[in-house]
C-alpha cells in the first residue's frame, strides 16, 4: 500500500466541506482534480512533495477539505485542510508542498 501511495499517479480534488465517505460531497466549484505526489512515509505520515496549483479559478469560495483520487477515478481518502484556502476569481490557487498530510495506519 505504501509503495502505491508514493509511486502511483494520484490527484487532489478540493471541497468546501467534508467530502463524505465516497469523496463526492461538497465538491468545490474549482472541481478539476490536479496531480499530486507524496514522499516516503515519515513518522506514520505522508505529505505532498510539490506545490499543487489551479489556474484562474472562476468562483470565490473557501476550500476547507480535499480528497485524493487515483488515475482510474477511485476515491482513496478525504479530510480537512489546515489552514483553509480562500479562492478568489481569476487568481491562481496554490497549495504548497507539505500542506496535504495523511496519517498512515
Amino acid at each position: 500500500m505504501l509503495g502505491v501511495l508514493t509511486d502511483a499517479m494520484l490527484y487532489l480534488q478540493l471541497h468546501v466541506g467534508d467530502p463524505g465517505v465516497n469523496g463526492t460531497t461538497n465538491v468545490a466549484a474549482l472541481s478539476a482534480r490536479a496531480p499530486i505526489t507524496f514522499g516516503d512515509p515519515s513518522g506514520r505520515q505522508v505529505s505532498n512533495t510539490a506545490d499543487v496549483t489551479w489556474f484562474a479559478p472562476g468562483a470565490d469560495e473557501t476550500i476547507t477539505h480535499c480528497s485524493i483520487w487515483t488515475s482510474d477515478g477511485d476515491f482513496w481518502w478525504g479530510g480537512a485542510l489546515e489552514p483553509n484556502y480562500d479562492v478568489i476569481t481569476g487568481v491562481n490557487l496554490t497549495i504548497p508542498a507539505g500542506a496535504v498530510v495523511g496519517a498512515l495506519p
